[in-house]
C-alpha cells in the first residue's frame, strides 16, 4: 500500500483504479510546556472519496 495508496507527497495524483485517498498532514510544531524533549503539533486527516 505504501507508495501507491499511502504517499508522503504534497501533490496527489489521481489513479482511476483507486477510489479513496487519505492525506495526512503535520503542522504547527511547538515546544511542549511539560517536557522539552517533545513537540506538540497538529495532525490533519483529509479523506478524499469518489462519488461513485
Amino acid at each position: 500500500m505504501f507508495g501507491k495508496n499511502i504517499r508522503n507527497l504534497p501533490k496527489l495524483y489521481i489513479d482511476k483504479d483507486v477510489l479513496n485517498y487519505i492525506v495526512i498532514s503535520f503542522d504547527n510544531f511547538t515546544p511542549n510546556g511539560d517536557n522539552p524533549e517533545f513537540r506538540d503539533n497538529t495532525i490533519e486527516f483529509d479523506i478524499i472519496c469518489h462519488y461513485d
